[in-house]
């Protein structure tokens, strides 16, 4: 099995498309025949050995091309020797002159890049068909788990309060604790004061024996004076006790 051979089985690297066929044809052309740069490749493409790809259009067949111009992935198959930039042309516009030379490509140009992709795709899918059922997975199922994995490995913990509500009897629990502080805080007696009739005289006396009735639950919803309440004095008034009592006995009727 030759080397090109070999690539092709490991599928590594998804196949080139179309356009990239033709965009390694058409940069090795304006390199070479229009710049005039000196092609430097270790393994030059010889197409009487390669058995993969059908014959080069015409126009591409002076061109020097290394054994596997057509397989993705070369600059990290192998060290390649450091090679000076020819400084004749920027990537932009060599980009733009490729593009360009696309849209006026002739069939024969454009039906020989679309071959290419198509074998290396059909190649590619029984490599992947292949290592699958020995269970080895490709380049690009390992770099999904690696970075799946270190997405999980750098997921915090969210801290949670220390007592979440989560049922009815949890609720219930609060509202029971919380009711009876406010009511401990209240006295469980107070005195009552209470009219005692008698035939000539109407008394009113404290009796502290009497239990206080519990407060209902609208006096414990009513809101404690705020920091911010206005407090009013009370003025002594000088009145003697015996309107107060007519007072009192007026309230009665």
């Amino acid at each position: 099995m030759t080397n090109v051979k070999k690539l092709l089985s490991s599928a590594q690297y998804r196949p080139y498309t179309a356009y990239n066929i033709f965009f390694q044809l058409e940069r090795e052309f304006i390199l070479q025949s229009i710049l005039d740069v000196t092609p430097s490749v270790d393994n030059a493409f010889d197409q009487a050995v390669d058995d993969v790809i059908p014959l080069l259009p015409q126009k591409y067949r002076e061109v020097v091309l290394s054994d596997d111009w057509y397989i993705p992935g070369k600059a990290q198959r192998k060290k390649r020797k450091h090679r000076k930039s020819h400084g004749k042309i920027s990537f932009s516009d060599l980009s733009k002159n490729v593009a360009a030379a696309w849209h006026d490509a002739d069939d024969e140009v454009k039906l020989f890049c679309a071959s290419v992709s198509e074998i290396l795709m059909q190649e590619y899918k029984k490599a992947i068909y292949r290592q699958r059922k020995d269970g080895i997975n490709t380049k690009e199922e390992d770099d999904s788990l690696t970075e799946s994995k270190g997405t999980k490995s750098t997921r915090k913990k969210i801290l949670r309060p220390g007592k979440v509500v989560s049922s009815t009897a949890d609720i219930d629990e609060i509202i029971s604790s919380t009711t009876s502080a406010v009511i401990n805080a209240i006295p469980c007696t107070q005195p009552i004061m209470r009219r005692v009739t008698s035939e000539n005289t109407s008394t009113v006396v404290s009796d502290s024996s009497v239990e206080a009735p519990w407060p209902s639950v609208g006096q414990l919803s009513l809101p404690l004076p705020s920091y911010h309440a206005h407090y009013y004095s009370v003025s002594q008034v000088d009145i003697d006790d015996e309107a107060i009592w007519n007072m009192w006995m007026d309230c009665d009727k």
